[in-house]
C-alpha cells in the first residue's frame, strides 16, 4: 500500500518542484530586466550609451531598446526566457524604465 502511495506521489512533487523552479527562473529574470531598464535609464539621462550598462546587467541574449522624446528617455528590456520544464516553454520578460535627461555640460539638453 504504501509502495503505491509514494509512487503516485513522487511525480507529482517532482512536478511541483520543478514548477517552483521555473517560477523563480522567470522571477529572477524579471528582476534582472528591471535592473538593466534602470540602469540603461540612468546612463542615458547622463547622456552615456545606454546599451552597455543595460546588457551587463539583463539576462542572455536580451534585447534593449531606447526611445526619447523631449527631455525624457525610455529604455525596454525584452527578453525570452525557456523555463525549466520538461516541455521547455519560452516566456517573455520585460521591463521599461524612464528618466528625464540631465542638462548637458554646455546647459542643454540633448536629444
Amino acid at each position: 500500500m504504501v509502495t503505491a502511495e509514494t509512487a503516485l506521489a513522487v511525480p507529482i512533487v517532482v512536478l511541483l518542484l520543478a514548477t517552483l523552479l521555473a517560477a523563480a527562473t522567470a522571477g529572477l529574470a524579471q528582476l534582472q530586466c528591471i535592473d538593466a531598464a534602470r540602469a540603461g535609464a540612468r546612463a542615458a539621462a547622463r547622456h552615456d550609451d545606454p546599451h552597455a550598462p543595460a546588457a551587463a546587467e539583463a539576462p542572455a541574449g536580451a534585447e534593449v531598446r531606447v526611445s526619447s522624446a523631449d527631455d525624457l528617455v525610455k529604455v525596454q528590456v525584452l527578453a525570452q526566457l525557456t523555463l525549466p520544464l520538461p516541455w521547455q516553454p519560452r516566456i517573455a520578460v520585460r521591463a521599461e524604465s524612464t528618466a528625464q535627461t540631465e542638462p548637458s555640460p554646455s546647459g542643454e539638453t540633448a536629444r
